[in-house]
């Protein structure tokens, strides 16, 4: 795809996010937070051209500790990221895309530190009442998904289905709430500046 085709498939996500079944609000929540350290513009423009992608890296950083030669990315697709002006920036692979010669290191669940959790959730709090000129709807909004991106990223809840089933539940009750166009991208933007913040200090990639 090129600049013009990427942007506008993403007006139409974002515009029609509010039409889009549970489970696809779900599978672009659970994409977003691999990508959370990332600018929005740029997680949406790697959503609709490769929303299986996981760990996204330039051809020179696979290199670093990848056995894969420089022409074999050529024969595959890569995601391309553009400024504002549609100048390309970068093009850029998945994991799945490469042959590793070392391994990719995913941090440990830590589901089994109850104090942690609540320390994270504390502080996505504090974090998000200092911001201004948001409304206070959008606010809370961003902080549940702060959270789900936290709780997704650090597994807080992969030996408990009952629990996660009810934070899935809240988390698309609160998705129902969540403004389209702009607001989303402002909303989306808040939270994964909170939670990006928080598994960088928790666990840097």
């Amino acid at each position: 795809m090129n600049f013009i085709d990427v942007n506008q498939q993403i007006s139409n996500f974002l515009n029609h996010f509010h039409h889009l079944s549970d489970e696809e609000k779900l599978t672009f929540l659970h994409f977003n937070q691999f990508h959370q350290h990332r600018p929005i513009d740029e997680i949406l423009e790697i959503y609709v051209q490769n929303p299986d992608a996981r760990v996204l890296k330039t051809i020179g950083e696979w290199q670093n500790f990848s056995n894969e030669s420089f022409s074999d990315f050529h024969s595959k697709e890569g995601v391309k990221l553009w400024d504002n002006n549609g100048n390309l920036k970068e093009v850029l692979y998945d994991a799945s895309q490469v042959i590793l010669n070392t391994e990719i290191s995913i941090p440990s669940s830590i589901n089994d530190e109850p104090l942690l959790f609540i320390e994270l959730a504390s502080q996505v709090d504090k974090k998000i009442a200092e911001v201004q000129n948001i409304s206070m709807e959008q606010k809370k909004l961003a902080n549940h998904l702060a959270l789900y991106n936290l709780f997704d990223y650090l597994g807080f809840f992969l030996d408990n289905e009952s629990e996660y089933k009810h934070f899935i539940s809240i988390t698309l009750k609160s998705m129902k709430k969540i403004p389209s166009g702009e607001r989303l991208l402002k909303v989306l933007s808040l939270a994964n500046s909170c939670s990006s913040s928080l598994t960088y200090s928790t666990y840097p990639r």
